[in-house]
């Protein structure tokens, strides 16, 4: 996963510079393209609570999500449903791997976003597992990493690798009514 770090700050620059405009936040002090300086910080955090609204019962639901190298001494890297717009400007909703959550400022305002792992339907099989009826997705190489903000997640996922398939991750949704009704919904 090293090289989804690669132009890290190359892809945050750029991130920045068109995400910032585009939600109508001024660059500060005028400026019409963003650059980093050595002193500019990024704050990691490893754990991050998730509200968002049950279809079910339509009250409010938490998700506990962790992106850390190091929980109880293995990789805990959850994954999230997210809501972004495609290279068209449509909005979709896509699955992702947290792989960095972080806190960055620019000027006065402090921004929470997270360097992503996207996932698409797996190019090699049925969408839908045969055996498991399962909703197979397959993670893109991991030079393919983006930035998001924390706003645009829409909740948890639990995403189980499928090992015999590297890359290749099932969507279990069966025990969640909530996820199973976004999917059957073609909310996702």
């Amino acid at each position: 996963e090293d090289s989804a770090f690669d132009q890290f700050r190359k892809k945050l620059v750029t991130f920045l510079n068109h995400f910032l405009p585009s939600h109508h936040i001024p660059l500060p002090d005028g400026i019409r393209w963003l650059k980093l300086s050595p002193q500019d910080q990024v704050h990691e955090h490893r754990y991050l609570k998730v509200h968002y609204e049950s279809t079910i019962t339509w009250k409010l639901a938490t998700d506990y999500l962790r992106c850390s190298p190091s929980f109880h001494g293995h990789e805990h890297r959850d994954c999230t449903l997210i809501h972004t717009q495609d290279k068209d400007g449509n909005n979709r909703n896509i699955f992702v791997k947290l792989l960095f959550v972080f806190k960055h400022t620019v000027g006065e305002r402090t921004l929470d976003l997270a360097l992503v792992l996207p996932m698409d339907a797996s190019p090699h099989w049925h969408l839908l597992d045969r055996d498991l009826r399962l909703t197979r997705l397959h993670a893109r190489p991991t030079a393919s990493s983006e930035f998001i903000t924390l706003h645009s997640i829409i909740r948890g996922a639990l995403l189980v690798p499928d090992f015999d398939n590297h890359g290749d991750y099932f969507l279990v949704d069966y025990v969640d009514t909530d996820m199973f009704l976004r999917v059957q919904r073609n909310l996702i």
